[in-house]
């Protein structure tokens, strides 16, 4: 496990999220009223403003939304990292997330992948990978699969 240099600072609110990416875990917040999935965590259902919403354990697919591979160095704690790859994934509950890509050669938009976990000695950051045998598009998970956390 190694340092990662540059670590999260997420507040109350997004603790639940850093919380289950320690136990493997990909947590996103759903509001009780709405229904609404949000990330990044916040303190209110950005849809209708509500404080009543529970942490639960996303499906961990998504489709590749968009991508793109770093070539020069933003902070001198990524420059060994050179080049990797950013993606935005659009969640099967509905949120877009960033996230670092692993996967062999490049992405490609439209692409099915699954949530991996990867350990450094201060944090584990959700990354994703290719998921072979996943059917692409959207795929809205019934509020009967998805767990609360509690």
């Amino acid at each position: 496990m190694s340092d990662l240099g540059i670590v999260p600072v997420p507040g109350v609110a997004g603790d639940p999220f850093w919380d289950g990416t320690r136990v493997g875990e990909l947590r996103l917040q759903r509001c009780r009223r709405s229904g609404h999935y949000w990330h990044p965590p916040g303190e209110v259902c950005p849809v209708c403003q509500t404080d009543e919403y529970d942490w639960v354990a996303a499906s961990g697919l998504g489709v590749v939304h968009s991508w793109t591979t770093v070539h020069h160095a933003a902070h001198n704690v990524v420059a060994p990292w050179i080049p990797y790859t950013i993606l935005l994934v659009d969640l099967d509950e509905g949120p877009r997330i960033v996230s670092l890509y692993r996967g062999e050669g490049e992405p490609h938009i439209g692409e099915v992948v699954r949530v991996r976990f990867e350990a450094y000695a201060d944090v584990v950051l959700p990354v994703f990978g290719p998921d072979t045998g996943t059917e692409a598009g959207p795929r809205y998970p019934s509020d009967s699969s998805s767990s609360s956390i509690s």
